[in-house]
C-alpha cells in the first residue's frame, strides 16, 4: 500500500441531505448538525404516533431526542401499546392540540409533504391535522423543519389555523385545553429568560417568540427498563404553550450555536 493511504486515517462518510421518499424521511447535516425529520402514517410497523416528528444532535451529541423503544412488555403489542410512554404523541416532538394527541392508524397520516434541498438549505414541509381527530378542531397545522447552513441553525416554522368557533363552544361548556409543542430533551433544559432556552450544557440556545409561545420544563419519569438507562435518566420534556389570543399564526423557534459553543468550534 502506499505510504501516503497508509497514513490516512478511515472517516465515515457523511450524508450532507437525503431524502427517502417513500417513508417521507430527511436527513440532513453540516460539520455542526444533525437533524432527521419524519412524516409517515400512525399504521407503520411497530409504531409510533410521531407524525412530524424530528430530532437534533449538536457535534454528534443528543440535543432534542426520539426515546426509541423500550423493554418489551406484554402492552408492546397490545391494545395498550398507545399508553407507553415511546409510543405516544405526547412524548415525541410533535404538538398536542386543543388537548389531544396524535392518533394511532393508517388515516392518522402527514399530508402535502414536500422535501427541499438548495442553496445550503435542507428542508421538510408537511401538513399535520390529519394526524389528529375532530376533537382537535385544527383546520391547518403545516410544520416546515430546515436546516440553513449559512445560518447554521436549525429552525421550525409552525403555521397553524385552529376552528376558534368550535373551541369557543368547548370554553363556554368549560372545556379548556393547551395548545403545545412538545420538545424532548437530552439533558436539563435551563430556561435563560422568556424566549430563550440553553441546551447540552449551553452548547446550544433555544430561541422562540415569546409572543406566541411561553416555556415550562418537566423530568420524564422513566421506569427502569432500556430507555432509562440509554438515555441514562437523564430527559427532559420542553413544553412550548401556544399562546390563546392566537387562533391562527405562524411561530418559529430555533436551535443556535451559543456563545460558549462558539468560542469553542473557532
Amino acid at each position: 500500500m502506499l505510504p501516503k493511504y497508509q497514513a490516512t486515517a478511515a472517516v465515515e462518510p457523511k450524508t450532507e441531505d437525503a431524502y427517502l421518499e417513500n417513508s417521507q424521511i430527511m436527513v440532513a447535516s453540516n460539520k455542526n448538525w444533525f437533524v432527521a425529520a419524519k412524516g409517515g402514517n400512525n399504521a407503520e410497523s411497530h409504531n409510533h404516533n410521531d407524525i412530524g416528528n424530528f430530532i437534533v444532535y449538536h457535534n454528534n451529541q443528543p440535543v432534542v431526542i426520539d426515546l426509541g423503544r423500550d423493554t418489551y412488555t406484554s402492552k408492546s403489542f397490545s391494545n395498550q401499546r398507545f399508553e407507553l410512554m415511546n409510543c405516544r404523541s405526547a412524548y415525541h416532538n410533535v404538538p398536542i392540540i386543543n388537548g389531544l394527541e396524535q392518533k394511532d392508524g393508517r388515516k392518522y397520516r402527514a399530508d402535502k409533504v414536500s422535501h427541499g434541498f438548495a442553496d445550503g438549505v435542507s428542508s421538510l414541509t408537511l401538513n399535520l391535522e390529519k394526524a389528529y381527530t375532530e376533537g382537535a378542531h385544527v383546520e391547518k397545522w403545516q410544520r416546515n423543519i430546515t436546516l440553513d447552513r449559512e445560518y447554521n441553525w436549525v429552525e421550525i416554522t409552525e403555521q397553524y389555523k385552529l376552528d376558534s368557533l368550535q373551541i369557543e363552544k368547548d370554553r363556554l361548556n368549560g372545556q379548556v385545553f393547551d395548545n403545545q409543542i412538545i420538545l424532548m430533551a437530552y439533558g436539563r433544559p435551563v430556561v435563560q429568560k422568556a424566549g430563550r432556552i440553553l441546551l447540552q450544557g449551553g452548547m446550544v440556545r433555544l430561541e422562540y417568540d415569546a409572543q406566541y409561545l411561553s416555556a415550562s420544563v418537566e423530568k420524564v419519569q422513566m421506569t427502569d427498563g432500556i430507555m432509562k438507562t440509554q438515555w441514562k435518566d437523564n430527559i427532559y420534556r420542553i413544553i412550548l404553550r401556544l399562546n390563546d389570543n392566537y387562533p391562527m399564526a405562524k411561530v418559529k423557534y430555533r436551535f443556535t450555536l451559543s456563545y460558549c459553543a462558539n468560542r469553542h468550534n473557532s
